[in-house]
């Protein structure tokens, strides 16, 4: 087993974590902005942990989220790691560490399989999803185990507390903090000349409608296509948009201007493939809706504008 020199702020964070527990907590939240490496932080907490005599387990909702946290724990720890989902059980494996797929694991005959003390130490990825019913009865049925909460928005579109799972907040590395240090750069805005008409977009749970925010937009796309030709024919870009049909025209929109762009969704059944063409910048626009955001590393708010703050936080990456 290895350890892996991790940034002050990190350090800091799994040491305020391993405080939270030590004074007898048991839910506790950590909050670093995208592009910290919250991945990294919690490996390395789970790792001290491993070496106590502990066994650990990592939730997560999406499977490129499961596959992120395999492969990092790997890399910075060296421990190996057994797959709950679909048709892997990690019931027989020696590894240290689970990594389970939140919709695999609440089913009742697989999370019967486990005793109620069989992890001693949980990480929820993501943690801003961890108030649905399918992640509550894990953590109902783990109900002796540490819970290690980490997300970069705690703050959910429904105004849910987190409070209602985490009895605290052991760390909070501020954006603006991260900037200011170096390790995010800082966010330079471009107004594109276009005027879109937002006056009559219904609103839900605090935040536009994608519904009504798409036959908003829509009318603009080729003016805002024309715009990005002329700001981003050499700059990678990703572009987000509220729905599918939009997705798929703007695409057809900037290739016409002269942008070579590719739409992938939820069901694209080539997305793997336009996903790896975008990673060697042969496609130089890629469309990505909200739920795919996170296959490039991208965290996910809960709603339009949120994803938008997310994408600009994982843009500020230095490294």
């Amino acid at each position: 087993m290895k350890s892996f020199e991790l940034y002050p702020f990190q350090q800091e964070a799994v040491e305020a974590v391993r405080k939270e527990f030590d004074d007898g907590r048991k839910h506790t939240l950590l909050v670093l902005p995208t592009g910290c490496g919250k991945t990294v932080t919690f490996s390395e907490w789970l790792r001290q942990q491993v070496l106590k005599g502990g066994r650990g387990l990592i939730l997560a909702h999406r499977e490129e989220l499961l596959t992120q946290a395999a492969q990092k724990l790997k890399s910075v720890t060296g421990l190996d790691s057994a797959l709950e989902k679909a048709d892997s059980s990690a019931c027989l494996s020696d590894a240290p560490v689970t990594v389970a797929s939140v919709q695999s694991l609440c089913r009742p005959e697989r999370l019967k399989r486990f005793p109620a003390g069989y992890y001693t130490d949980i990480v929820i990825d993501e943690a801003h999803h961890s108030l649905s019913n399918s992640y509550r009865d894990i953590i109902d049925h783990f109900d002796t185990s540490r819970i290690l909460g980490v997300t970069a928005t705690p703050d959910r579109g429904d105004h849910r507390a987190l409070c209602e799972v985490y009895e605290s907040l052991a760390y909070e590395y501020p954006m603006r903090k991260a900037i200011r240090e170096g390790y995010l750069v800082p966010i330079r805005a471009k107004m594109l000349p276009v005027e879109v008409d937002l006056t009559e977009v219904r609103t839900s749970c605090g935040d536009y409608s994608a519904n009504s925010l798409g036959d908003a937009i829509e009318p603009y796309l080729d003016e805002i296509a024309g715009r990005m030709a002329e700001e981003c024919k050499v700059r990678k870009t990703v572009v987000v948009l509220p729905l599918i049909r939009m997705a798929k025209r703007f695409a057809e929109l900037l290739n016409a201007h002269g942008i070579s762009a590719a739409e992938v969704n939820g069901d694209s059944p080539d997305r793997e493939e336009i996903l790896a063409d975008e990673e060697t910048e042969n496609g130089k626009v890629l469309q990505k809706l909200e739920e795919l955001l996170g296959e490039l590393g991208y965290q996910m708010g809960d709603t339009v504008t949120r994803s938008y703050l997310s994408m600009l936080q994982q843009g500020r990456r230095t490294e």
